[in-house]
């Protein structure tokens, strides 16, 4: 099999780049922790944030737990669904140049499945390529979790209503607009030749 680099539709990437420098790994994790703690406490003791530990975080960097609705968190609302409570983990991925890539996910479902979790949250200062969020999209989907991704245009615009932009960012004001990217999965069975393309709009 052979996988395609990313395409755009329109000849746009609508991801800039956004430098961390130093700031990148676990600084990042660090700072989305601090972030979610500080804005979680308009929920006081209702919703609980938790940073696991650096060395060992068996496919999440931050855990929240709620006993209500959490709405409009990173552009994500978070619903309890008649349950006492709701369980979200959140992993972290830094990058100053590449998209995450399937290899830095594939074997995180597989670490969270056991787990009583509801919702699994992808937060990253690029984004995914589109080959990646449909295979984790899928993944999560029959492990009967929500995905949600937060890619860089929800980060820098939470970020930012929360005085919490870090690092040097590209033309921040110019995050609008509605823009697509795609990879295309070559194959050969049967002496044939097959393609699957996969297709992430922003």
């Amino acid at each position: 099999m052979m996988l395609s680099q990313v395409q755009h539709v329109d000849q746009k990437e609508i991801i800039k780049k956004w430098h961390l420098g130093k700031q990148k790994g676990i600084p990042f994790e660090k700072h989305i922790c601090r972030v979610l703690k500080r804005h979680m406490e308009e929920y006081k003791e209702k919703v609980l944030v938790y940073e696991t530990p650096s060395s060992r975080d068996d496919g999440k960097d931050i855990i929240i737990k709620a006993s209500t609705d959490i709405h409009n968190l990173m552009g994500h609302n978070f619903y309890l669904r008649e349950r006492d409570e709701i369980t979200i983990y959140v992993e972290c991925k830094s990058s100053d140049n590449d998209d995450v890539s399937w290899n830095q996910l594939a074997g995180n479902i597989a670490r969270v499945e056991n787990d009583n979790i509801q919702y699994y949250v992808v937060v990253t200062n690029t984004t995914l390529v589109p080959y990646t969020y449909y295979q984790f999209a899928k993944n999560t989907k029959e492990k009967n979790i929500d995905f949600y991704l937060v890619d860089q245009t929800l980060l820098a615009l939470y970020l930012s209503e929360q005085n919490a932009l870090i690092g040097k960012m590209e033309n921040v004001e110019k995050l609008d607009g509605i823009y697509s990217e795609y990879q295309v999965l070559s194959y050969k069975k049967d002496m044939q030749t097959y393609f699957e393309i996969y297709l992430l709009v922003f």
